[in-house]
């Protein structure tokens, strides 16, 4: 987990938490999913795959 930070941007800290919850199932074994979990979780990560490269574009426009 990342040190406890004041974030004060929605987007700052909707990152860090993100990045925090990633690494809090690194090492979850799947085993136990089912295969309608497995199925939401999948399609959840690629949703998370599109969302994220638009927001990175938005800050790298911002930062220039």
């Amino acid at each position: 987990m990342t040190a406890i930070a004041h974030h004060p941007h929605r987007v700052t800290r909707a990152m860090a938490d993100v990045r925090d919850r990633l690494a809090d199932v690194a090492g979850v074994p799947l085993w136990s999913m089912d295969p309608t979990e497995t199925t939401t979780a999948l399609e959840d990560v690629l949703k998370a795959e599109a969302q994220l490269p638009e927001l990175k574009s938005r800050l790298v426009r911002h930062a220039e």
